[in-house]
């Protein structure tokens, strides 16, 4: 369950329910539902702006992304991307959301000025998951199906490298200090809450350059059925 924070009075909680195709809002305070809103087919990834007045909906079974008005808890448009999306990143500055596109091996740049794609990016096979240096200078991209980590230069939009990682890497985090990058890898037996599972620490790039990154073991992943940011005031 991926939960990063955000802003605005109240504090909420955005789920994605791919099974009814809806997103509910939660509040943070009371853990009410406040609202249900119907999204797109089989709803997964799930982002909020830094201002905390949009929230982007990455919708697996329809290949777009539903962007959703905070403030009235409407979805206001819909952005065609490419084939089953399932993770969703929004740069630093909020400007672009890179969206993985699982089915097409590909991410989509939309410029959230515009609500249009902007560039379309090759990866590697079956992205799923997307996150971004602490400058923004830099996107990264676990790739399920071919167990790597991609490498993206945001300025040129180009792929700059491709990284090793386990065996279907499902998800990538970097550290605050921008030093380093870890990717969990999925294995065959979950339990919920968590269960320990191998991870890699893996170099990462900004714009001072690459940094030598350990080596860890282990860590915890869990797995619900949904995903959910929330965002604090």
């Amino acid at each position: 369950m991926p939960v990063g924070p955000g802003s605005g009075s109240g504090g909420r909680v955005y789920v994605t329910n791919q099974q009814d195709n809806t997103l509910s809002v939660i509040d943070a305070r009371t853990y009410k539902v406040v609202a249900t809103v119907k999204a797109g087919k089989a709803p997964e990834g799930v982002a909020v702006a830094p201002d905390g007045r949009h929230v982007y909906i990455a919708n697996n079974g329809s290949a777009q992304v539903s962007v959703l008005d905070t403030r009235t808890n409407k979805i206001t448009t819909t952005v065609p991307v490419e084939k089953s999306p399932t993770g969703v990143g929004l740069s630093p500055d909020g400007r672009s959301l890179y969206v993985a596109n699982g089915g097409s091996n590909t991410v989509s740049v939309i410029d959230t000025g515009t609500n249009r794609v902007a560039a379309r990016i090759p990866v590697g096979k079956s992205p799923v998951s997307v996150t971004f240096s602490r400058d923004g200078s830099t996107a990264y991209v676990a790739n399920s199906g071919s167990g790597s980590l991609s490498v993206i230069n945001t300025r040129t939009r180009q792929v700059t490298g491709n990284l090793a990682a386990g065996h279907s890497p499902v998800g990538v985090a970097v550290t605050p200090d921008g030093k380093s990058a870890t990717s969990p890898t999925r294995w065959q037996h979950v339990s919920w809450p968590s269960e320990p599972a191998p991870v890699r620490r893996l170099p990462c790039r900004s714009a001072k350059g690459p940094s030598t990154c350990r080596s860890d073991q282990t860590a915890s992943r869990s797995t619900p059925p949904f995903s959910a940011l929330a965002r604090y005031p």
